[in-house]
């Protein structure tokens, strides 16, 4: 599948301008996920142990919501432009149509392999994709 990839610059430094690059996507739109386990086992066990780098379950649509509302950062493709009124970006985007879930499901297995779709219907993967 190809499509450009995107990332959430997140909580640049105002002093050296560094950040932590994080993979919100691809178009096409394919969400990356990002399972969390807290060591006070308040979410539910997903399998994996490591941290969300938000620190908090990214598994949703509304989540990525929550990201681009709360979070200080920027969203910027991965040829270095930066996404001006990056919320609209995400807003704009809708979830899959029947025939591209047909796809996925083939590529990708029925139920996904490593993916899910969430409530409103986007499809996300748990594992680093290009």
């Amino acid at each position: 599948m190809m499509g450009t990839n995107y990332y959430w610059h997140d909580r640049p430094c105002e002093h050296c301008g560094r950040f932590d690059r994080i993979h919100v996507g691809k178009a096409g739109f394919t969400f990356r996920g990002y399972r969390h386990k807290l060591l006070s086992d308040d979410e539910p066990d997903w399998g994996y142990t490591y941290e969300s780098p938000f620190g908090f379950a990214v598994v949703s649509f509304d989540d990525w919501l929550r990201v681009f509302q709360e979070r200080p950062g920027e969203l910027w493709d991965e040829y270095g432009y930066r996404i001006k009124g990056s919320l609209k970006w995400l807003t704009d985007i809708t979830p899959p149509p029947p025939e591209l879930v047909v796809n996925i499901k083939r590529w990708h297995g029925d139920p996904p392999r490593d993916g899910w779709f969430d409530e409103r219907g986007y499809f996300f993967l748990g594992t680093e994709f290009s």
